[in-house]
């Protein structure tokens, strides 16, 4: 394992776990605010895949997971205009170990004044005994906006499923 896939996972595990305790005392996780003007959320573009279910025991809700154990993260890179002349949107899961399925989607959103507009050609790749796979979304045209790339992410490991959400935002200015 390189150094810095070791401090990634790290901060990853270090803010799920700050998390987790936060959701042990009853309050949210993950904040769903809007950014004043834009109804976005705070960016996540790497996650750790996880198992597990929520729970509630006492009027207490918490999460107990279960981290990959080849070490996957998810992760969606930035929106960006292609040599080509259209939108792009890459995910991507990579991990520590080979694992028996890895699977991404990929999908574009655009900024619209009522909020973001799913659009495009979602991107859908599963690889099998590999540690990584990629997927990209694509919208035909390009169009300075601000684009929002989302990810969901899947690994089988023993015969067990994780997964992760993530998405990040970026602001495309055409040629």
């Amino acid at each position: 394992m390189t150094l810095k896939r070791r401090l990634r996972q790290t901060a990853v595990t270090l803010v799920a776990l700050v998390a987790l305790s936060v959701a042990s005392a009853g309050a949210l996780v993950t904040p769903q605010r809007e950014l004043p003007g834009t109804k976005e959320t705070p960016e996540q573009p790497a996650a750790s895949l996880v198992s597990g279910d929520f729970r509630s025991e006492g009027g207490i809700q918490s999460h107990a997971v279960e981290y990959s154990p080849a070490g996957c993260v998810g992760k969606s890179n930035n929106p960006h205009e292609t040599v080509y002349g259209y939108i792009k949107g890459v995910t991507q899961v990579d991990c520590d170990a080979f694992v028996s399925e890895l699977r991404t989607t990929a999908q574009l959103w655009r900024l619209r004044w009522w909020g973001y507009e799913k659009v495009g050609t979602k991107g859908d790749n599963t690889n099998h005994w590999d540690d990584q796979v990629k997927a990209s979304a694509k919208y035909d045209w390009c169009e300075s906006n601000r684009w929002r790339t989302t990810g969901d992410h899947w690994s089988v490991e023993r015969g067990k499923t994780y997964t992760a959400h993530t998405w990040r935002y970026a602001d495309v200015g055409c040629r």
